[in-house]
């Protein structure tokens, strides 16, 4: 099964109030805050349609990079619209601007248990 761990920044939007500092879903998604954001200075959550910025940090599941856009523009996507794996939508949904976090997507939730060619 393919994994895809990503370690994501989201500089346009916000979280909820209630934070849980990491969790895991009944369908294998970890998601893990590393950077919190008081809930003071955490005024807009995001949630689907919103525009994002993200910088992403892409690994495999023995910590090789595969891919990254740190350094570079940040990828911009419209959140619950498919324009990610629905993995991805998941995870960013809820964050704060400046937020990070690390996330451990399995291929059901990414590009499928064989992965992508």
């Amino acid at each position: 099964m393919l994994l895809i761990i990503l370690l994501l920044t989201v500089i346009s939007l916000a979280r909820s109030e209630e934070q849980k500092l990491s969790w895991k879903d009944d369908d294998g998604l970890e998601v893990k805050i590393i950077k919190p954001i008081k809930k003071e200075k955490c005024a807009i959550v995001s949630q689907e349609g919103d525009v994002l910025d993200q910088y992403y940090r892409l690994t495999d599941k023995n910590g090789k990079e595969i891919g990254s856009n740190f350094g570079k523009k940040p990828y911009t996507f419209t959140l619950g619209r498919g324009q990610v794996i629905s993995g991805m939508d998941r995870a960013m949904t809820g964050m704060c601007i400046g937020e990070k976090r690390k996330v451990v997507i399995p291929g059901h939730l990414g590009f499928g248990d064989s992965g992508r060619d």
